[in-house]
């Protein structure tokens, strides 16, 4: 399999109205990738229940899968399966690095989530290799583009890292 990374910031994915310049600039370029590379399909680092989560119908991405007309994959895990690989949700972690379910420490909770980064790419990495396609983009955050990248080389898969310049501003502090 031939995989193609692209680093995120997530709110490119839930920008459903496409109001933000970043959103429109990243769907402009995967656009253009998935023509120029002759792309098969799309994934992302996103699931269903987080469209729910979001109030969002589908991703942006698996709307730009469905106009280039390549087949999409969410290989995020969904709440099931998160309990069922152990793998807390956001929530859950919120939950373990504060006080009073609201108020954390931002680092802490990076510091915890990315504990589990490990499990969620091997999930990832599953619902990849269960595609019939060979060739393909996913899309995930940027924190992930070198471990991700060194996962799917030590399964001997071809992998790129295109770009990682899809990032949000920071939020205010």
């Amino acid at each position: 399999m031939e995989i193609y990374l692209v680093g995120i910031s997530h709110g490119v994915q839930q920008d459903i109205r496409y109001e933000n310049s970043i959103t429109r600039d990243f769907l402009d370029y995967l656009e253009t990738e998935v023509r120029r590379l002759g792309i098969k399909f799309i994934a992302e680092e996103y699931s269903r229940t987080a469209c729910v989560k979001n109030k969002i119908s589908q991703s942006t991405i698996k709307n730009l899968a469905i106009k280039t007309k390549v087949s999409h994959y969410y290989c995020d895990p969904g709440l099931c399966e998160r309990k069922r690989l152990g793998i807390p949700t956001q929530q859950e972690i919120i939950n373990k690095v504060s006080v009073d379910g609201r108020t954390f420490d931002i680092q802490l909770f990076r510091e915890e989530e990315a504990k589990y980064f490990p499990q969620r790419e091997r999930h990832w990495l599953n619902v990849l290799e269960k595609a019939t396609e060979q060739k393909g983009i996913f899309v995930c955050g940027s924190a992930h583009l070198a471990t991700f990248a060194k996962l799917l080389i030590g399964k001997g898969h071809k992998c790129y890292i295109c770009r990682n310049q899809f990032e949000f501003p920071p939020d205010p502090e």
